[in-house]
């Protein structure tokens, strides 16, 4: 994110061309869209019920939470650039509530999974408490189930970057399903979420 041209064109353009300008459109940020020039200018481009790029909504049967887990840097201790916004983002995650979800099927989208950086913060823990179904992140390059005893976690994301693969969610029947496909149209993962809704 160097220039306002690079949002435009790799983000709105983006979203603009999935989406036809008629479906609604959610976006994370990945650690690549955290750095450069333009970076810090995204918020006031995609505003948001908090102070950052993390947010929650409800839309008809999907309750969705969209973390912004920042650049990745390791937590040391030492004092990053997203410490101070993560923590406030912490504060916002502890605040909410199981019923301010209304949809049947819960979902927490974040880029970086729990556990490769920031673990100091069990975001994944919190909302497992909150009745949510599974935790989709990317980042690691792979489609992978991670270990968890307390909601399904998925890594789901491209080799390298000129091997994009898609991701289709279905939410039905109480049941999450994910199916990975790649550039050439080869399912490269399926699974499903263990916590369904009844």
């Amino acid at each position: 994110m160097e220039t306002k041209a690079d949002f435009s064109a790799q983000l709105l353009g983006a979203a603009s061309a999935l989406s036809g300008g008629s479906i609604p459109v959610a976006f994370v940020r990945g650690d690549r869209e955290a750095k450069g020039e333009f970076a810090p200018l995204l918020r006031q481009y995609l505003p948001s019920a908090t102070d950052g790029l993390y947010d929650a909504f409800n839309f008809g049967s999907l309750s969705a939470v969209l973390l912004d887990t920042g650049t990745g840097e390791a937590d040391s201790g030492e004092p990053t650039p997203f410490s101070a916004y993560l923590a406030r983002e912490d504060k916002w995650i502890r605040s909410l509530k199981e019923a301010d979800f209304s949809g049947r099927y819960k979902l927490v989208f974040r880029h970086i999974p729990q556990g490769a950086s920031f673990s100091r913060y069990p975001w994944n823990e919190s909302f497992a408490q909150m009745g949510f179904g599974a935790v989709i992140s990317s980042h690691s390059h792979t489609a992978k189930r991670l270990e968890s005893d307390e909601i399904s976690v998925f890594t789901l994301g491209g080799k390298q970057l000129a091997d994009i693969w898609l991701t289709m969610i279905t939410l039905k029947g109480g049941k999450i399903a994910l199916s990975v496909t790649n550039t050439i149209g080869r399912t490269v993962f399926s699974d499903e979420a263990t916590r369904t809704q009844e």
